[in-house]
């Protein structure tokens, strides 16, 4: 019904009902099966499903494409369907020579072959370096964080920091675990989201630095003004380098101990090496 309208009735011969509390779970019980009709790695998201399969011989694209064949029968039996016009194939690749070509498809229409695809939030990207997702998400970010500054203007310092942490951070911390950027580049865009929020904060804009003493409760502390660098210190953000790098340890323990499920690699190995003498267990790649 919307605005007092109601349409017409109709018979639904599929799917569950949406909007409701068991709906999720309906969902996750109607599709449990669609794994186990593949050769290949399936992941499943609520109604995005990702289908891959490391490519090294020609027989390879034949049981991918099998795969999506078997995946037609299966939405054909249940009476669901797959929108061919949303679905992609992405390689990811370090090498450009010697490429094994093949085109998939679904339902005779022929998926289209993009440089970068979007999955649960993160552009992923042919050579796995993230530059485009870095590029989405400080464009993502700076909006909301211009939001915070043009209405919380008159705000109580506290008040601006929360807004920041509420609206602008996740925005850029979200999954960092898995596309965290290796090169100075990317990491100081990141960064200097932050900064113009740190600005914004303090209501100091000025590019040249100057001290001055900044009373904090029960102490006096040093504040260099116009320095981002020393209005972050003050005011107890950690960089998001430093976030990203504690979000990567927590992943990786949790691999670790079996508290996700994410396998480990067989290129990851224990190692017990220390200079200092020290016994210490941590994982390092063997490659």
């Amino acid at each position: 019904m919307c605005e007092g309208c109601a349409s017409t009735a109709k018979c639904v011969i599929s799917g569950v009902p949406q909007g409701t509390v068991l709906g999720p779970l309906l969902f996750l019980v109607y599709i449990n099966d669609l794994p186990s009709c593949v050769q290949s790695t399936p992941r499943l998201f609520a109604d995005d499903c990702l289908l891959y399969r490391r490519i090294n011989a020609r027989s390879d694209c034949d049981i991918l494409q099998n795969d999506l064949d078997r995946l037609q029968e299966w939405v054909t039996t249940w009476q669901m369907c797959f929108n061919p016009d949303k679905c992609e194939v992405l390689r990811v690749m370090q090498r450009t020579r010697n490429v094994i070509q093949s085109s998939y498809s679904i339902n005779n229409t022929t998926l289209k072959l993009v440089p970068s695809a979007k999955y649960l939030g993160v552009i992923i990207d042919s050579k796995l370096n993230f530059n485009e997702h870095v590029n989405h998400i400080c464009k993502k970010a700076n909006p909301p964080r211009a939001f915070v500054h043009r209405n919380t203007s008159s705000c109580p310092m506290k008040v601006k920091a929360l807004a920041y942490k509420t609206f602008v951070r996740p925005q850029l911390e979200y999954a960092s675990s898995v596309w965290v950027p290796h090169t100075h580049c990317n990491i100081d865009r990141i960064e200097a989201v932050q900064r113009r929020a740190a600005r914004s904060t303090m209501k100091d804009w000025r590019r040249q630095a100057n001290q001055q003493p900044a009373i904090t409760t029960g102490t006096t502390q040093t504040i260099v003004r116009g320095s981002p660098s020393s209005m972050l210190q003050y005011l107890g953000w950690d960089s998001l380098e430093e976030s990203r790098l504690r979000s990567r340890a927590t992943t990786l323990y949790r691999i670790v101990h079996g508290l996700i499920a994410i396998l480990l690699h067989s290129n990851l190995q224990w190692n017990t090496h220390d200079t200092r003498g020290h016994s210490t267990k941590f994982y390092v790649p063997t490659v």
